[in-house]
């Protein structure tokens, strides 16, 4: 709400609420979870079976919204870079609107990465059972595999950008703000924006880096 009433004039807050989004699904999903597998609701009278139908309608929105996270992460960590290294020209390479298109990208991607798991499994009464649950495919193991393939090097590739970023934008930060004042004559305000948003998107990356 509060990246929304700031508006997207800034391509900071557009990344920023698209993370927002991310990681408000990724908890709902999570909730939804706990939900599933607490006994006093798994267990009442209820006509499906919770702790299987969570599969995809809890674990892999999870999974999928957690990925975006990570790679909205490795994105603006990529975007501040470029800001401390090329801080005249970013501007104009990074508006607002490709910021946008950037990101629906990412979700896009991600969407059809995780898209074979709700082709190949569906929801029905099993035979021995008259609660609904999943109904997997014949080759369930092999679409696991190259789903999870793929997610997991998202995962791990996103990561390493996230810290490589990182250790780039903090040694080049302090160079590049002293750079402005020198030559870009950079008003102390506009300096100041530059600075927290910097600082602001190091901690991101590093509580991203430390919690993964």
């Amino acid at each position: 709400m509060i990246f929304w009433k700031l508006g997207f004039k800034e391509t900071i807050n557009v990344s920023l609420f698209a993370m927002g989004v991310s990681d408000i699904g990724s908890l709902v999903s999570l909730f939804w979870m706990g939900i599933c597998y607490n006994p006093i609701f798994a267990d009442s009278d209820i006509s499906f079976d919770s702790r299987s139908v969570q599969y995809l309608t809890g674990g892999w929105p999870k999974f999928y919204l957690t990925r975006i996270s990570g790679l909205i992460t490795a994105y603006v960590t990529f975007e501040r870079c470029l800001c401390t290294v090329i801080p005249l020209k970013v501007k104009s390479m990074l508006t607002p609107k490709r910021v946008s298109v950037i990101i629906a990208v990412i979700f896009t991607a991600i969407a059809l990465t995780v898209s074979p798991i709700y082709v190949y499994t569906q929801f029905g009464q099993r035979w021995n059972s008259t609660l609904v649950g999943l109904i997997f495919s014949a080759n369930k193991e092999t679409v696991n595999s190259i789903t999870l393939g793929l997610s997991v090097l998202l995962c791990d590739g996103s990561f390493l950008f996230v810290a490589a970023g990182t250790v780039i934008l903090v040694l080049n930060l302090k160079k590049s703000l002293q750079w402005k004042e020198t030559a870009a004559r950079t008003s102390d305000k506009r300096l100041s924006k530059e600075t927290k948003a910097s600082k602001m998107v190091t901690f991101i990356a590093v509580v991203f880096i430390t919690c993964l």
